[in-house]
């Protein structure tokens, strides 16, 4: 009996080492791992490593335990109702297999992590903290210039952007007070310096979400440790303090960067107006990016004097998070979204770790984008699970067991294929750039037979029909595009096809758009300078020229300084033929 249980006490140790170096190489794919083989190397080869992943783990923890539970609690119930409407909406509006299989590798993951064992998560924390310091040490060698990040932000870490790299660190913050809670010196000293790495990560990136985040995660942990068996008074007067430092640095952070701060105003403005339309259901995952610059068109259009005109940008996504839902999902969804975090909160008996992960989370998503980045959505999971109680528990039978491993498994062989065509793709957009666009075409009609859903492949094969001169074909795949990104690129695309298919009414209209979307760019402007040229129309070429010319500049380019040249020329040319025009009148 005894070397039965000794026995069974190594497989079981054997089976935890397993799960901790396949998550240890999960979390290092979706935090660190950036492949040239895609368009988008840096944030679609992360969740391409999230969906893969999820898939594996899920597969693996199926297979080699006899005991797998699901659990009838509130929060599991909730979160199985919520991401099961998402799925019900993402078939509705088919946008590929990432957009079906997130929901489902989601809850499979959050399934995986409850049913591991204390000792596990606690080793889990252990992994996460000490790549978030590499993490951070990678951050602040960007910025010391040691590493290149080859983008025009100095801290990005291993994203695309800021935002990414202080989401993923913002929301790994809380996990460090794990090492707060030991008596053992070396452990606490490490838990410092890593916090003391990140924050210092966060502040150099320049991510204000991110300060915010962590500023708030940490008085919130310090009120809940030092002053929550406190006095009514003492806990008043912290509250009251920590509203007033909270108001204070909100301001100092609007300040930093007014420009930005204002111009998300007027972002969110616009989206509230898009919810407005459609408040229940919203418009399906990709309800933004076909219908915010529509709605921001039409905001400049009435207002071509706002304040924020000269702050316009192409949007792809409207730096809340919440407020992304509701557009995509509507208020039902959102309703749901809430309901799952109320239950998380409400059923447990106290504040754990997973909670102010969760907390650092929302708050980083009142102003950006942290749902975005599948490392959060690893680490929103694992909150979610580790802060649920395991009650009415069930154990799955062999059948349902199998039934899950084969949609897991058909699953990744999708994603695989998908691997593929957007691989085939990066191919393709690498040579049409060595100037072999037109060999390119019959190739690019081939990815077409089998395109994945991937709105960005069908305005690449556009803009390669359109320069292979192929303005008509270009017309009727841009306009699919259309469907699902309606934005400034687009609309410059249209004209211009338009432009040279001598549909100069078209051409304007597209132009107006982009113009309208963005009215600090020059590009839609000198269009319409194009098109009345074209049309013999002096008057309103020369209109158009002053415009350009007296128009303030954002952002220098090489583009904006040709075309200040070319109607400068044109300016004075007009001039010269106008003082002609008059001596002649005089004489």
């Amino acid at each position: 009996m005894k070397r039965f249980d000794m026995k069974h006490i190594l497989n079981r140790n054997i089976k935890d080492i397993l799960y901790i170096v396949i998550l240890g190489v999960f979390i290092i794919c979706v935090m660190f791992i950036s492949l040239d083989i895609f368009q988008d190397s840096v944030i679609l080869t992360k969740w391409y490593a999230f969906l893969i992943g999820s898939s594996v783990f899920g597969v693996l923890m199926l297979c080699s335990r006899t005991v797998f539970c699901v659990f009838g609690d509130k929060i599991t119930l909730c979160l199985f109702i919520f991401l099961s409407y998402l799925l019900i909406r993402n078939v509705n509006s088919y946008l590929g297999i990432n957009s079906l299989y997130s929901p489902l590798a989601f809850f499979v993951l959050f399934l995986c992590f409850r049913n591991l064992s204390t000792k596990l998560n606690n080793r889990i924390v252990v992994v996460i903290v000490v790549l978030c310091f590499f993490q951070s040490i990678y951050g602040i060698l960007q910025y010391c210039e040691v590493f290149n990040n080859y983008s025009r932000f100095k801290v990005v870490g291993s994203y695309d952007n800021p935002s990414g790299f202080a989401a993923c660190l913002s929301a790994s913050f809380p996990y460090c007070f794990s090492f707060f809670n030991t008596k053992k010196p070396i452990l606490l000293f490490t838990g410092v310096i890593i916090s003391i790495l990140i924050i210092i990560a966060i502040i150099l990136s320049g991510s204000r979400s991110g300060i915010l985040s962590i500023i708030i995660v940490s008085m919130l942990y310090c009120g809940y440790k030092r002053f929550f068996c406190c006095n009514k008074l003492i806990k008043q007067v912290w509250l009251c303090s920590g509203m007033f430092v909270l108001i204070a640095i909100g301001i100092i952070l609007f300040v930093i960067k007014k420009d930005s701060a204002v111009g998300r105003i007027l972002i969110w403005s616009n989206t509230l107006e898009l919810i407005n339309d459609r408040p229940l259901f919203g418009y399906g995952p990709c309800g933004f990016t076909a219908n915010y610059m529509s709605a921001q068109a039409v905001y400049f259009e009435n207002n071509s004097e706002s304040i924020y005109s000269q702050l316009a940008d192409n949007i792809i996504m409207p730096f809340n998070d919440y407020l992304f839902i509701a557009v995509k999902y509507g208020i039902v969804g959102l309703l749901m979204f809430f309901v799952v975090a109320y239950f998380v909160f409400k059923e447990s008996d106290k504040l754990e770790l997973g909670h102010f992960c969760i907390i650092s989370i929302g708050v980083f998503a009142c102003f950006s984008y942290p749902l975005r980045y599948p490392y959060v959505l690893f680490l929103l999971a694992y909150s979610i699970a580790i802060s649920s109680k395991k009650i009415c528990m069930h154990n799955l039978n062999v059948m349902v067991k199998r039934l899950l491993t084969g949609i897991l498994i058909i699953g990744m062989y999708m994603l695989c294929l998908d691997i593929r065509f957007e691989s085939k793709w990066n191919i393709l957009v690498e040579m049409s750039v060595l100037g072999k666009t037109r060999t390119l075409i019959p190739e690019y009609n081939k990815l077409y037979k089998t395109w994945n859903y991937n709105p960005s492949f069908l305005y690449n094969y556009a803009a390669v029909l359109n320069k292979a001169s192929d303005f008509r074909a270009s017309n009727a795949v841009i306009k699919e595009c259309v469907k699902y990104v309606n934005d400034y690129d687009t609309q410059i695309l249209l004209a211009n096809n338009y432009y040279n298919l001598n549909d100069l009414d078209l051409a304007e209209k597209y132009y107006m758009n982009a113009s309208n979307m963005c009215p600090n760019r020059f590009i839609p402007l000198y269009g319409l300078f194009l098109v009345n040229q074209k049309r013999g129309d002096q008057k309103k070429c020369y209109e158009l020229a002053s415009l350009i010319l007296n128009k303030p500049i954002k952002t220098m380019s090489s583009t904006i300084k040709n075309i200040k040249r070319e109607v400068y020329v044109f300016n004075k040319s007009k001039k010269a033929i106008n003082r002609l025009d008059e001596r002649n009148e005089e004489n």
